[in-house]
């Protein structure tokens, strides 16, 4: 049977990804559109996940989402299912961002077990106007040495669209997330994660890359960018870039919408959607 929820969706306003920082030099050896790419693609597939521990806590009971219009369970048979509508309408969540379509995922067991497999598709998806396509994967893993819970985190056939749908990125990755805080409370405001791992895709010049996160990403619930992190990434036939998040001029800021990228010596700011 199904359980629906219905939430007041609130307007809100849509964000239109922009560059900032030191212009982007035509030489493509100092090209930074691979790292930017991959930054686009890395922030919006792990929001998602977000948006699922935003929803579904460790305890299996549902958080609600004020911006969420319907919310649809079937618990009656495996796979249990579960559907997170956030329809059409502009709305801004607590971390900033706006939502909009739907968010389909199937659970091999309940969503905190060890084992369980849940498979995420987006259906006419946008995040802050971004069309997310493709398939999302996670299963839970056991506690990490730390004492915090595991979850691989697998996209396959990944692809992002901007907001005028003027190029399209491809993206796939074998990562790990996990829980460094929050895990077991009701409040999603201090839920943050750590992401390891790898990834490759094809960025809007059609240009293939890999990447490996040599200190993991932080992200936080209420931040809609990452707090922390370094990411290599390997653009085909061109030096590794240094993509760096949460740094401005030496100094760890934050939360905040610019990253650094760094190749041959030079450094290049970038903006996040």
């Amino acid at each position: 049977m199904f359980k629906n929820i219905v939430f007041v969706a609130f307007a809100g306003i849509s964000i239109v990804f922009f560059s900032n920082g030191c212009k982007k030099p035509d030489d493509a050896v100092h090209s930074v559109y691979s790292s930017e790419d991959y930054a686009i693609c890395q922030t919006l597939f792990a929001d998602v996940v977000k948006v699922m521990d935003n929803i579904v806590n460790d305890h299996d009971e549902l958080r609600g989402d004020a911006c969420v219009n319907v919310i649809e369970i079937d618990t009656t048979s495996l796979p249990l299912t579960l559907l997170i509508d956030y329809g059409d309408d502009e709305c801004v969540s607590l971390d900033g961002r706006n939502r909009t379509g739907q968010l389909y995922a199937q659970f091999t067991g309940r969503y905190s077990d060890e084992g369980a497999q849940i498979t995420i598709s987006p259906n006419g998806y946008r995040i802050d106007d971004y069309l997310i396509n493709g398939q999302i994967s996670i299963t839970n893993l056991a506690e990490s040495a730390s004492g915090f819970r595991e979850r691989s985190f697998v996209v396959t056939s990944g692809e992002v669209k901007p907001p005028d749908n003027s190029f399209t990125l491809n993206w796939e990755c074998d990562q790990t997330m996990e829980f460094t805080e929050g895990e077991v409370s009701w409040f999603v405001i201090d839920d943050l994660h750590s992401i390891s791992g790898t990834s490759s895709g094809t960025n809007r010049n059609g240009v293939e890359y890999e990447t490996e996160i040599s200190t993991p990403i932080e992200l936080g619930a209420v931040c809609r960018w990452f707090a922390l992190g370094d990411v290599s990434v390997q653009p085909s036939g061109r030096q590794i870039r240094e993509l760096i998040f949460g740094v401005q001029n030496g100094q760890v800021d934050g939360c905040n919408d610019l990253a650094t990228v760094a190749v041959e010596g030079i450094s290049y700011t970038i903006a996040l959607p």
